[in-house]
């Protein structure tokens, strides 16, 4: 059994899976994330014996953070503070003695789009929008896929603006997303009014202009909490981007094949690579 984990601010989702290759989930569980590294590795690893059963062939895991050149440590994880510094990689292996690969969750859900998704055969830039702004632009060269890092969250769109988590001021997460805009307004992003949503589309269209004149694409795929319950906003910020950006072709703006599940099979297509 092949297991794979989306680790976000504010929960961590797990699945089953039989097979590496045209994977369907035999059984998700989603945990609450407490912020606490030792509470939260204990249930995880709870939670992984329950839906392998039996011998654990492959675990792979995205998770909200930036990590290490070898890819086996957390350095930064802005809404998830107690896991820096720590050997997650090392503690799975120790656990349940079996490969383990980590990656950061765009970049590993932006794998899972570009092998299962709408994003086969295709350049595209994959963000996930939800307690934060993550994103990931996918190549394709020679039918091979290339996946560049791109911290869309962390551009700096307003000068000595809020103080970030990151340490950094006006950042675009600070301003955009999920937890951000709770601390800006004061209420989640579900009860915002009109005009501050207004406000929202208007900053998060610049920050994917300045993204999108460095990295041109004709797709763009969204997953995250704030970008599947706000549909309609995305559609308003698709607007905005294909009347602002003259320089090359606007993309089309797409939701993820699978959704808020596509982290898991994006853990899966790290293991297959």
């Amino acid at each position: 059994m092949y297991i794979g984990i989306d680790v976000g601010g504010t929960s961590i989702k797990l699945a089953s899976f039989k097979t590496l290759y045209l994977p369907k989930a035999v059984k998700v569980i989603e945990l609450k994330t407490q912020n606490n590294y030792e509470n939260d590795f204990d249930n995880l690893a709870k939670a992984i014996s329950e839906l392998a059963k039996s011998k654990v062939s492959g675990i792979g895991v995205g998770i909200a953070a930036v990590l290490d050149e070898d890819k086996t440590q957390i350095l930064k994880a802005n809404n998830i503070k107690s896991w820096e510094k720590q050997a997650l990689k090392n503690d799975l292996e120790n656990l349940f003695k079996c490969k383990i690969v980590l990656e950061n969750d765009a970049t590993c859900a932006a794998l899972g789009e570009a092998k299962f998704g709408y994003g086969q055969g295709k350049d595209f830039i994959f963000i996930i929008w939800g307690t934060g702004i993550g994103g990931t632009c996918v190549r394709l060269i020679n039918n091979q896929v290339y996946t560049v890092p791109c911290e869309l969250g962390h551009q700096i769109v307003q000068w000595q603006g809020i103080f970030d988590n990151c340490g950094q001021h006006g950042c675009l997460e600070a301003y955009c997303g999920g937890n951000g805009i709770a601390r800006l307004y004061g209420k989640s992003a579900k009860n915002l009014s009109e005009n501050e949503w207004r406000e929202v589309e208007q900053r998060f269209a610049h920050g994917l202009l300045n993204v999108l004149t460095i990295n041109p694409v004709n797709l763009v795929i969204f997953a995250g909490s704030v970008a599947l319950n706000q549909k309609k906003k995305l559609e308003n910020i698709e607007v905005i981007v294909r009347h602002k950006l003259k320089i090359f072709q606007a993309p089309q703006f797409l939701i993820s094949k699978y959704q808020n599940d596509i982290g898991l099979y994006g853990a899966i297509a790290l293991l297959s690579r």
